[in-house]
């Protein structure tokens, strides 16, 4: 009935034939199977692209005033940033290549919720966090979002606003460290 070996048939409808190397536009097979699929379809392209970025200034460092964008599949993710030229690329499913190499998709601006990758959360993928340089206890530091009391309405914190408050207690700090050296 079939000319094809059920196994060849599987092998076929198994992976991703759409995505390409975004260093040197080789095709790489995305196998349905556990674990992360490669970006890159070596290591020598993937040292090409991280050499790039580092020269042409592209950083993937994050603060709370300058967050990362949010993206998710069963974790969330850092988005790359837009100068990023592999942070357009996207899979036949839209998803599109975070900062630590998997494929999410990026949450949307302007619906319910906010884009911001928060590295504190229990869903915020651990490798994101190390490689943006981001410190779980911002959460707490710098809160995304603000309660009132007696409420269960919730403000959302701008970056802006975050980065003044980091800017006063900087300002606290350093007259404190004065006083405490003209004693």
């Amino acid at each position: 009935m079939y000319d094809e070996p059920l196994s060849t048939v599987l092998a076929a409808a198994s992976h991703d034939p759409t995505w390409c190397c975004p260093q040197c536009g080789t095709p790489i097979e995305h196998e349905f199977r556990p674990g992360r699929k490669r970006v890159y379809c070596t290591n020598a392209c993937k040292h090409k692209a991280y050499r790039w970025r580092r020269d042409h200034g592209v950083r993937i460092l994050s603060t709370p005033w300058r967050p990362a964008g949010r993206s998710h599949n069963e974790h969330t993710h850092a988005v790359r940033p837009a100068a990023d030229y592999v942070g357009s690329a996207t899979d036949e499913h839209g998803r599109y290549v975070t900062v630590c190499g998997a494929f999410a998709r990026r949450i949307p601006p302007g619906g319910r919720g906010h884009t911001e990758f928060v590295p504190g959360s229990e869903q915020a993928c651990r490798s994101c966090i190390r490689l943006i340089g981001a410190d779980p206890e911002w959460t707490t530091r710098f809160p995304l979002v603000v309660r009132a009391r007696g409420s269960i309405a919730v403000r959302f914190r701008p970056p802006a606003e975050r980065h003044e408050q980091y800017l006063s207690e900087l300002g606290a700090r350093r007259r404190a460290e004065h006083a405490r050296l003209d004693l």
